[in-house]
This record gives structure tokens, sequence and C-alpha cells, in this order.
């Protein structure tokens, strides 16, 4: 960490003039968003939209820890047998949930083609 805080002082230090001018640059930006509602407004909507896809990846992501997380902790409790029986079962489960699916959808879709000729037929 301490080697990190050092390379960092080193830069700051070679490049004080540049960062100076780019922390300019970002207060002018900000003064000008400042007093212009319009800029204001597209701001506001950038650091909405920026906010949503964060919550959204973040969300996916410890969803995705958490299940690893039980599933190392059902492997260490039960043994890797066990585990593997179960993630057999689970995804023999997803895959009939998927096959129900698309039986629905097609199901659907006859329906709605009856439906068509039915009405075109009348």
């Amino acid at each position: 960490m301490l080697a990190r805080r050092n390379a960092s002082a080193k830069y700051r230090g070679r490049n004080e003039e540049e960062l100076r001018e780019k922390a300019r640059i970002r207060m002018q930006l900000c003064v000008t968003v400042a007093e212009t509602p319009e800029l204001q407004e597209d701001a506001r909507a950038r650091a909405r939209e920026s906010s949503r896809k964060y919550r959204a990846s973040h969300a996916a992501a410890l969803a995705h820890r958490q299940r690893i997380r039980r599933m190392d902790a059902y492997e260490k409790k039960h043994g890797h047998k066990a585990w593997l029986e179960r993630s057999e079962k689970l995804e023999t489960q997803r895959r009939a949930a998927a096959e129900e699916e698309e039986w629905r959808v097609y199901e659907v879709e006859l329906r709605r083609r009856e439906r068509e000729r039915e009405t075109g037929a009348a």
C-alpha cells in the first residue's frame, strides 16, 4: 500500500501543472453547468442513468457471489457427492422449466394462428 501511495505522490509531483490544468477545466465546467438549467438537467439525467446501471450490475454481481457462497457452504456441510447430486437435480429442474416454457410459447402461437384462421374464414 505504501508503494502505491509513493508512486501516486511521485506522479502528482511530475505532472503537477497538467493535473492543475485538468482541475481548472473541471471546475470551469461545473460552474458552466451550475449556470445553465438545461445542462443541470442533462447532468442529473446522466447521473440517474449511471446510478441505475450501477445498481443493476451490482445486484447481479451480489446475487452471483451469494449463490457461490451458498454452493460452497452446501458442499462443505454435505460433501462433494451430495453437492454433485444436488447440482444435477437443479440442472434437471432448470431444463424441465425451459422445456415447459418452450411448450407454453408454442401453444400460445398455435392458439393465435387458430384465431387468425377463424377470423379470416368468417
